[in-house]
């Protein structure tokens, strides 16, 4: 009593667990403000680690000695962390029998287990709560009497924790007790069983990984224990674990890997995904089977129906596929001819010997029979993983929450589940019905290739590279008239019997032997030799589709009297050809026709059609050209005008198109013998269509100019007035163009320059005078503008001079002198009404007008300027108030709405304790916005807060501040970089 009322005498210094100040004044009474207790410190949670290692592991001399001696024989025991895990003052002799972090993390396991991971200020765990578990280890868990070097192990903490608080959620407690213990024969101290305990609390520091490598430091139970054989036993354990899905892996942002001891409903998940698996029945085992050897392994196709593969060196080789999967071998396969046929076994080890015998025996001999047999062995044990990742995935599918641990851990199964396919698929196989070859891996491709000489023989024929059909259809046409090179290889020339040196058909080779067999038919149908393709017999067994349309082409593109015909048409085009030949239903539906000459005479109608604009009268080519002949000679000085200038203007020549017209310039007639070859006819009629066009714009006039001459016109008006539209970038690009516009182009582009024009004319009457025009092109807008202007010169004087009264920053000086021209008698031209800066200070024109504009009563300035007024007087706190003032002080014009709204808000301003600082200079800011940014999407939203009935969040309003701030910044930044510039300087600005 004495000391509380005097303090004490000598001083001393102490820690305890309640107030000084609040104890005397239950005693004596409240205590003056300069009393001795009120030096009272309050210890932080970091400052009771010293006092447990003082208090209650202090240690005497001689024994800190023998510690010291031991702490510094002990390997090291570092966390990988992603921050210090150390108090302040870490010591590790002080903190012995613990780590030198122990404490300060067995500190945040607590906390974390109080909080639930609830962030928070407060420290829950002050000395008391350590001091209790510490006194704990000593006095019920014997550590009052263990060997020296023995270490504070995890799961040992975990007990202490169970023993001494209730932090622990029982489920923790229930799942170790009744389902960890029992799975490890009710060893409680199996070791799964304490690293489950150890990784638990792990699982509570956010700050340390719980990887194998830190678990196995903190399982470490002695200073001589090797670290590295804690480190394997607890990864061999963690496995174990996992097997047991009793704790789960994953890899977390930082790239580690880490595990978590599965939670109360995790645990229930996984048990219904146990219950799952046990259904699954063998079709689903199968299925999943034998989907995933195929997405691992591309040789493996769809059961039942035929592939061509490339295997190795054998280009799409006819593959035939049937699958055993976890099922015996078919006794009596169907007979197929068209495919080398290919089994896949996959079965339990002891059953696959025995299958492959069955096998052997059914088709050996067999007409038709199947040729390849590839084994996998699958073990049982990846059969029970197959269904635990089955009915894991069913479980997880049911459910209607997220499981995201559970989900990471079923991909992670699922992916080391597939890297195992893949491994058995390495160890796979390979019989033929007479022998076992080898290894999958290693002699599948020489297998096929042995089983295709086998069955198929000379009969098979194949390209040495894809055919591209169209594109090797227009080569190859181009090789045989000698105007370009044989697009295949040579052996593939030598397969078909092409001589590439004379572009022509040898006299041996394929196509010759074709010709020799069906000529004397004069046709025959593709059905047929696809058939053949097919048939136990046939001539071309064994033959992938490309081969037949490889023949067909080079065939029906050669010189040679061989064509292909569809229905009643001739197919001639090779580009045609190409495109028929590449499907299975356009080579059914053709045949091969022998002695036949054709000339398309649908390429000529087109030809005529497109030079006269309309079709020809006359019937047949020769009609036809006629026809086209006799209009070319009455309009030969405009047809060679046309074609100079094609070619002057967009550098375009077309004389393959004049050539063929030459007799026709000098007078004489057009026949088919002009036309030159099918190529030939091609490439004329490609310019024939540049020429309609080049004719539509150089040969054909109205009011006596043609429409390039309009064109150029609208092009030179347009780069005078607007430069940079996009309208006249559109123009410059049709009059450089390396090809010839069409009509369509230039009479929409003329279109469009000229809507432009009227458009930008009319908004600059509306912007001066608030009214719409009924003028319908410039002229007529301009000299409207120019009467409205002399009409209202009082007006506009008045509302120049209220501007320069009001706003210091607006000047319209290019404006004004617009405006002079017309006041002293001259009409405006276009050219000035344009001019940029006409059009910039316009738009602030339009601006300024719309508030000073008086006709309907008083200007929304006016009632601004009276509202800022009355709330000066009647309430001049208010943050409307401040708003208001600062539209009315700034030196650019408010809009319209702006001004709108604060009138509307002035009728019930804010009371000045409405806002807090932050809330206040929000409003404030939202008054520059409207003034500098009006149009921005930040200036909407902000106003939408402020004007909102109730405020939003903190967090919204700083959010919005800042957002605001930065914008504000970088315009003016970028505004004052702008004046900074010379007059003339060119800008670019990067999104």
């Amino acid at each position: 009593m004495e000391a509380l009322q005097r303090g004490p005498n000598p001083v001393v210094v102490t820690t305890g667990q309640y107030s000084l100040p609040a104890t005397r004044e239950n005693l004596i009474g409240e205590p003056p403000e300069d009393h001795w207790t009120h030096q009272q410190v309050p210890l932080e949670g970091a400052d009771t680690e010293i006092i447990v290692r003082k208090r209650w592991l202090q240690k005497s001399d001689d024994g800190s000695s023998r510690v010291k001696s031991l702490v510094a024989s002990l390997s090291d025991l570092s966390l990988d962390a992603y921050s210090s895990v150390t108090s302040a003052d870490p010591n590790p002799i002080e903190s012995y029998p613990f780590r030198e972090y122990d404490l300060s993390l067995l500190r945040t396991v607590m906390q974390e287990l109080i909080t639930q991971g609830r962030s928070t200020d407060r420290e829950y765990i002050q000395g008391r709560a350590l001091l209790v578990l510490v006194r704990s280890l000593f006095t019920k868990f014997g550590w009052a009497s263990k060997e020296e070097g023995s270490l504070v192990t995890w799961d040992v903490l975990f007990d202490l924790l169970v023993e001494e608080t209730t932090y622990l959620p029982l489920w923790v407690q229930e799942m170790i007790d009744n389902t960890l213990v029992p799975t490890f024969d009710g060893d409680e101290d199996a070791w799964e069983v304490r690293l489950a305990k150890g990784i638990y609390l792990l699982n509570q520091t956010p700050t340390v990984p719980s990887t194998p490598e830190n678990l196995g430091r903190l399982m470490v139970d002695d200073v001589t224990t090797s670290v590295d054989d804690v480190v394997e036993r607890t990864e061999s354990g963690l496995e174990t674990l996992v097997d047991k899905q009793k704790v789960l892996t994953e890899t977390n942002d930082e790239g580690d890997e880490v595990y978590t001891l599965v939670s109360e409903e995790q645990e229930s998940i996984l048990s219904r995904a146990q219950d799952k698996a046990a259904k699954i029945s063998p079709h689903q085992l199968s299925a999943w089977l034998e989907t995933r050897l195929r997405e691992n392994d591309d040789f493996f196709r769809s059961d039942g129906s035929r592939h061509e593969v490339d295997v190795g060196d054998e280009r799409l080789v006819p593959l035939r596929y049937d699958y055993s999967i976890l099922e015996p071998v078919d006794r009596a396969p169907s007979p197929e001819y068209d495919a080398l046929r290919v089994r896949m076994l996959a079965d339990n080890p002891d059953t696959v010997s025995e299958q492959v015998e069955t096998w052997q025996d059914v088709n050996d001999c067999r007409d038709g029979g199947e040729h390849v047999l590839i084994t996998i062995d699958v073990p049982e044990t990846m059969l029970e993983r197959i269904r635990n990742v089955i009915g894991m995935g069913q479980v997880l599918d049911e459910e209607t929450e997220s499981h995201e641990e559970l989900e990471r851990e079923h991909r992670a199964d699922k992916r080391r589940l597939e890297s195992s396919v893949t491994e058995i698929l390495e160890d796979a196989s390979v019989y033929t019905v007479h022998e076992h070859r080898g290894s999958r891996s290693s002699v599948l491709e020489e297998v096929v290739a042995d089983q295709v000489d086998t069955v198929f023989g000379s009969s098979r024929k194949t390209l040495s590279r894809p055919l591209v059909e169209v594109d090797d259809a227009s080569a190859m046409a181009q090789f045989f008239r000698g105007s370009g090179e044989w697009p295949l290889s040579d052996a593939d020339a030598a397969m078909l019997g092409v001589d590439t040196t004379s572009a022509e058909l040898a006299d041996t080779g394929w196509c010759r032997e074709f010709i020799d067999r069906y000529e004397s038919q004069k046709s025959v149908d593709v059905e047929t030799l696809l058939q053949q393709t097919q048939t136990a017999n046939g001539d071309y067994r064994g033959m992938p589709q490309e081969s037949i349309a490889a023949l067909l082409i080079t065939l029906a593109t050669s010189n040679e009297s061989v064509a292909l015909k569809q229905d009643t048409e001739y197919v001639t085009d090779p580009a045609a050809i190409g495109r028929q030949v590449r499907t299975k239903g356009g080579l059914r539906s053709i045949q091969v026709r022998f002695g036949v000459e054709v000339i398309d005479p649908k390429t000529v109608k087109e030809l005529v059609t497109t030079v006269l604009g309309e079709e020809p009268t006359g019937d047949g080519p020769d009609e036809w050209l006629s026809e086209l002949g006799q209009w070319v000679d009455e309009n030969s000085v405009t047809v060679k005008r046309t074609l100079k200038r094609a070619n002057r203007e967009f550098n375009v020549r077309l004389d393959s198109f004049e050539e063929t017209l030459e007799p026709a310039l000098g007078g004489a007639e057009l026949s088919t013998s002009d036309l030159g070859s099918e190529d030939d006819l091609e490439t004329v009629l490609e310019e024939a269509e540049a020429f309609a066009d080049a004719w539509e714009l150089f040969g054909v006039e109205e009011d006596g100019t043609t429409l390039w001459e309009r064109f150029s016109d609208g092009l030179d008006t347009m780069t005078s007035l607007d430069p940079s539209a996009p309208i006249t970038e559109s123009m410059r690009a049709t009059a450089e163009s390396a090809t010839v516009p069409s009509v369509a182009t230039v009479e929409s582009r003329l279109q469009d320059a000229e809507d432009h024009r009227v458009d930008t004319v009319a908004e600059q009457y509306r912007r001066v005078t608030g009214e719409t025009t009924t003028a319908s092109d410039p002229a007529a807008v301009c000299e409207d503008l120019s009467a409205w202007l002399r009409a209202n010169k009082d007006d506009v004087h008045g509302i120049l001079e209220a501007t320069t009264d009001e706003f210091g920053d607006i000047v319209f000086d290019s404006l004004e002198t617009l405006f002079e021209t017309a006041w002293d008698g001259e009409d405006v031209s276009e050219g000035d009404v344009v001019d940029s800066a006409v059009v910039q200070q316009a738009e602030t024109y339009d601006q300024v007008r719309e508030l000073f504009d008086d006709a309907g009563g008083a200007s929304l300035w006016s009632q601004l300027q009276d509202t800022g007024r009355e709330l000066r007087e009647g309430h001049p706190e208010s943050p409307t108030t401040d708003a208001v003032e600062t539209a009315l002080a700034s030196s650019r014009p408010p809009t319209k709405r702006r001004v709108r709204q604060l009138i509307e808000r002035a009728k019930d301003p804010k009371p000045p304790d409405a806002d807090d600082d932050v809330w206040a200079e929000l409003q404030t800011v939202a008054e520059e916005l409207h003034q500098e940014l009006p149009n921005a999407t930040v200036t909407d939203d902000v106003t939408a807060i402020v004007d909102e009935d109730e405020r939003p969040s903190e967090e919204r309003v700083n959010e919005l501040l800042s957002e605001s701030k930065t914008v504000l910044e970088r315009s003016r930044a970028f505004k004052e970089r702008l004046d900074g510039l010379d007059e003339g300087s060119i800008v670019l600005v990067e999104k």
